[in-house]
């Protein structure tokens, strides 16, 4: 055999064998891609996930309080209306002391709640 057809031949092997591996490589570097990519848009569902429940706890207890101080607003209400009723505002417009102590206790009730309805901050790992 002619020397030239057999580099020719070797030459379009060796071509062909570089090609089919830069091809590997590439479909590998993809696959890798693909796989780090599906992470971590599965990390960002599962913190998704989290936020969501954390955000639905704190919408439960802001619903629980705000019911407990409807519940106890109301019957406060209810109570300094029966006791204004009962005990009309004198003309110099002084509270007595059963009308005072009456928005003490509802003004310490609503600070109360609102106190308690603050989320509370993670603790400080150590």
């Amino acid at each position: 055999m002619k020397p030239l057809p057999l580099t020719v031949l070797g030459a379009a092997l060796l071509a062909a064998s570089w090609w089919h591996g830069w091809h590997s490589k590439g479909d590998q570097l993809a696959s890798e891609a693909n796989t780090q990519q599906l992470q971590q848009a599965q990390q960002a569902l599962a913190d998704y996930v989290t936020q969501t429940q954390r955000l639905a706890a704190i919408a439960d207890r802001v619903q629980q309080h705000t019911t407990r101080l409807a519940s106890t607003s109301a019957r406060q209400q209810q109570d300094y209306r029966r006791h204004a009723q009962t005990t009309p505002l004198p003309a110099d417009c002084h509270l007595d002391a059963g009308r005072l102590q009456q928005l003490q206790t509802a003004i310490a009730t609503i600070n109360h709640t609102i106190t308690t309805a603050q989320p509370h901050p993670p603790a400080a790992d150590h």
